[in-house]
């Protein structure tokens, strides 16, 4: 990935969608016999249910958690997406 070859610390989406975890793919019994909104005729979740939503995740790209940022660490990312940016508007034909 660019970005990374210009030394910022990203990676594609790592977490799940939530409408195919578990509780909301089969359900979840909430109150006990068949009870509760997750429960009885809840059909769940599947793949493709939410198009969109997959699509998008796949394109969601994540940073790690900075709580305690090394000094210039932000300054480098926003280099480094200046400098991907660039090049991507150079290769499209733009500012040229």
């Amino acid at each position: 990935m660019a970005l990374q070859a210009e030394g910022v610390d990203i990676s594609g989406c790592d977490f799940p969608l939530l409408h195919l975890l578990p509780l909301f793919r089969d359900g979840f019994d909430l109150y006990g016999g068949n009870r509760g909104p997750l429960a009885g005729d809840y059909k769940g979740y599947e793949v493709g249910d939410l198009p969109v939503s997959e699509a998008v995740h796949k394109q969601v790209l994540a940073f790690p958690g900075l709580t305690e940022p090394k000094p210039g660490v932000l300054e480098g990312y926003k280099e480094g997406f200046r400098k991907v940016t660039a090049s991507a508007g150079r290769l499209l034909g733009e500012g040229t």
